[in-house]
């Protein structure tokens, strides 16, 4: 499940079923939008359980806002993997050695925005707290 927060609301839906294509070389592709240019907005992705990170993949949108993505941090739990400091399609950040997270952040920094396309974990697992304390230690 994902949600997009703002420092006062929390949306239930990361989508709002928007369809965007300003040309006939573009497919209509759904892009999840904040709705508000307020800085501080979070989009959060539950795995559902913990899981070992391996890569985060974000597709930005591909017509008009693909700026909107510059100014995101991207965490796992609370293990920062990178930040975004310029437009392009599409982002891949690799997490270090033993990071167990069972939620992804998407946080944008600035007053803009937050839009992209699509968010793929990637890792493995799930987890028990007892195993990823053990992976941890090691």
């Amino acid at each position: 499940m994902a949600e997009l927060h703002s420092e006062r609301v929390k949306l239930p839906r990361l989508c709002r079923g928007r369809l965007f294509s300003l040309s006939p070389d573009e497919v209509l592709n759904p892009v999840a939008i904040s709705g508000s240019s307020a800085r501080n907005q979070v989009l959060m992705v539950d795995l559902g359980a913990t899981f070992k990170i391996d890569t985060v993949k974000i597709w930005n949108r591909l017509s008009d806002g693909q700026g909107d993505i510059v100014g995101v941090f991207v965490y796992a739990n609370e293990t920062l993997l990178g930040g975004i400091v310029e437009a392009k399609k599409m982002y891949s950040f690799v997490a270090s050695e033993n990071v167990f997270a069972r939620n992804v952040y998407l946080k944008q920094s600035l007053a803009a925005t937050l839009s992209v396309l699509e968010i793929q974990v990637y890792g493995s697992g799930p987890f028990g707290e007892e195993e990823v304390n053990r992976r941890q230690g090691d």
